[in-house]
């Protein structure tokens, strides 16, 4: 495995802080691309996800590394109460606004927006 506290420090700047367990269950479950996770009990962590997400747990066990207490502290200043901190890649602008075009909100959006613009006298 590579060593977390690295792998942080190289990502922290152009990532998404997730902090705490639930983020990070819901990052998973949405497909996030999260390349490093850290807690300082993994069993407590696994025991959440066994009780709330059995879903990602079989992920969490794969991504989830032990780090002493103060190395969380020093990653992240105030930690979560679950003791569960990880970095999600940030997707680029163009990325988030292909998303976005693929929600169904966003198709019945534009379809009325075009609707309205063809129904416009004088069009």
């Amino acid at each position: 495995m590579n060593d977390p506290v690295r792998a942080w420090h190289r990502l922290a700047d152009g990532s998404v802080l997730l902090d705490g367990f639930h983020a990070l269950k819901h990052a998973v479950r949405f497909q996030a691309r999260v390349p490093v996770a850290v807690t300082t009990d993994r069993r407590a962590a696994l025991a959440l996800a066994d009780e709330l997400a059995p879903d990602v747990r079989e992920t969490l066990d794969a991504l989830l590394a032990e780090v002493p207490e103060e190395t969380l502290k020093a990653l992240v200043p105030r930690p979560h109460p679950t003791a569960v901190a990880a970095l999600a890649v940030r997707p680029s602008r163009a990325a988030n606004l292909e998303a976005l075009a693929r929600t169904p909100a966003a198709r019945r959006s534009s379809s009325s927006t075009t609707r309205a613009i063809l129904a416009t006298p004088g069009r």
